[in-house]
């Protein structure tokens, strides 16, 4: 009986060529980019610079009042000083405390359509010039992006704050002005109501960025978020001592 030879059957394995390995390696590259693109634009990494705001001291104990002696027709009479010229406060930054996210604040106005300008950087607000500033009487309005040019923006922070939570301004004197979160709302961009940017009423600080889809025939967002903060503790900068004179050298 003939036995048949199957050796010359089988296939020899094909290995990859070098062009299979470098189209492997190029969509690996690819993938790697896109994931990189993707977290840069949608995560906020974590802020290298923040420095914690300083934080308010407990309220101390109301002291006695002293009774104050009436002064007599002839004694000398008291100098009323001159007033001191009102002058705004600049907030220069903003800090997110339990977010632990910060950036400067800047000054700015609306354009020619009546909408506030936004400063062209991810890592900075603007502060819409027109309005009080933070902690005065009325309304304080801060904007920031959430992303811009595929870099994740500082007021991304609003995505993960709740009520009650902390902001602090800092002013160009050095004064920390703690706001508490009172509440958060998304709107429309058409439909956002006039109280948004209403610059009366009680203080408050409303923040505000961008949200959704973009329209392109509006040239915006589709969303706005907003959340509003109400006034407490000021915290006021430490005075620097003054140098202690070195003694002068005994002859």
């Amino acid at each position: 009986m003939e036995q048949k030879d199957t050796l010359h059957n089988k296939e020899p394995k094909k290995h990859g060529t070098k062009w299979d390995i470098l189209l492997i390696v190029l969509s690996a590259l690819l993938l790697i980019g896109g994931v990189a693109l993707i977290i840069r634009e949608y995560v906020l990494l974590p802020d290298s610079d923040y420095v914690p705001p300083a934080t308010p001291a407990p309220p101390t104990a109301t002291p006695a009042l002293t009774p104050v002696q009436t002064l007599s027709p002839s004694s000398t009479p008291i100098i009323t000083p001159s007033p001191t010229p009102y002058v705004k406060p600049v907030p220069v930054k903003i800090s997110f405390v339990e977010q632990q996210q910060s950036c400067q604040v800047f000054p700015s106005n609306v354009d020619e359509d009546g909408r506030m300008e936004v400063i062209d950087r991810p890592d900075a607000a603007s502060w819409l010039e027109l309005g009080p500033a933070p902690g005065e009487e009325g309304n304080a309005v801060v904007a920031g992006h959430r992303s811009l040019k595929h870099v994740a923006g500082t007021f991304q922070a609003l995505w993960d704050i709740k009520v009650g939570g902390a902001v602090v301004i800092e002013f160009e004197d050095g004064r920390q002005q703690w706001f508490y979160v009172g509440t958060i709302n998304r709107y429309p961009f058409n439909e956002v109501p006039l109280e948004v940017m209403d610059f009366g009423g009680p203080s408050r600080l409303t923040l505000i960025t961008c949200v959704g889809d973009w329209n392109s025939t509006a040239g915006t967002s589709s969303e706005r978020f907003v959340v509003v903060c109400f006034p407490g503790e000021v915290v006021y900068p430490s005075p620097t001592p003054e140098p202690t004179p070195s003694a002068a050298p005994i002859s």
